[in-house]
């Protein structure tokens, strides 16, 4: 088994400050960022089950 499991998202409050983006915006960009990264391992699972 093994592989990519994910976002490390203890690095999102520093970035979303970094970046200045408001607090009233981050929740709806965290949910949209899970989505994406959801999409993205469901692609490498794919491709890791092709692969063998």
């Amino acid at each position: 088994m093994g592989g990519l499991t994910g976002l490390d998202y203890n690095a999102l409050p520093a970035l979303f400050s970094l970046l200045g983006i408001k607090k009233k915006s981050r929740r709806e960009l965290f949910f949209g960022l899970r989505e994406m990264e959801r999409a993205a391992l469901n692609v490498w699972a794919d491709q890791r089950e092709n692969a063998e």
